[in-house]
């Protein structure tokens, strides 16, 4: 066979003619880049990657003049659940976190897939919402927290607007003040 280039990966080799072979090189690369970009457990944006994203999605609503919500989320139980059954509940906790998360910033509307859902450090989580004031990211934390309630997960949250005069770093400090505020009050004190 002319033109043909064999390719083994994990045990299986493969038969690919030209065409096959870049678009193999295309997938392993878009895996790659997928590696870079996104948390390898919840599969969300990784924080460098999330606050990349919505640095520029604030200058662009801000630039047409629309609100912007910064939502700073943290699990409730991810000390209580690794120390008393161990750590992959603890991994299996942020996976059920960063799913409720994204199936809340969406809720299956369009308009809401600009949301930047990423995983912000250990068991926090950052939404960045362009177009959404503060009463938006409640309606969206009402949602999740309903979901979460049914899947027996429990998070404290912040909530901060860009807005002028407000950088997205300090709307980010607001939101995990307000979010640390939260988790002291239900949980007097709470664990990190």
């Amino acid at each position: 066979m002319t033109g043909a280039l064999i390719i083994c990966y994990e045990r299986r080799c493969y038969i690919l003619n030209v065409v096959g072979f870049f678009r193999a090189v295309f997938l392993v690369l878009r895996i790659g880049e997928d590696a870079v970009i996104r948390d390898g457990l919840t599969g969300l944006y990784r924080r460098e990657e999330a606050l990349r994203r919505g640095s520029k999605a604030i200058r662009k609503a801000l630039k047409k003049g629309q609100k912007v919500s910064v939502v700073i989320i943290d699990s409730d139980d991810m000390k209580h659940t690794n120390d008393s059954e161990g750590h992959d509940a603890g991994d299996l906790l942020l996976k059920k976190l960063g799913t409720l998360i994204l199936d809340g910033s969406r809720n299956g509307n369009a308009e809401r897939e600009s949301d930047i859902c990423g995983r912000y450090g250990g068991d926090e989580f950052i939404v960045i919402m362009p177009g959404s004031s503060v009463d938006g990211a409640d309606l969206f934390i009402d949602r999740t927290r309903k979901k979460a309630d049914e899947a027996g997960v429990r998070f404290s949250y912040g909530i901060a607007e860009v807005m002028s005069g407000v950088t997205f770093q300090a709307a980010i400090k607001i939101a995990d003040n307000a979010m640390y505020k939260d988790k002291r009050s239900r949980k007097g004190g709470g664990d990190h």
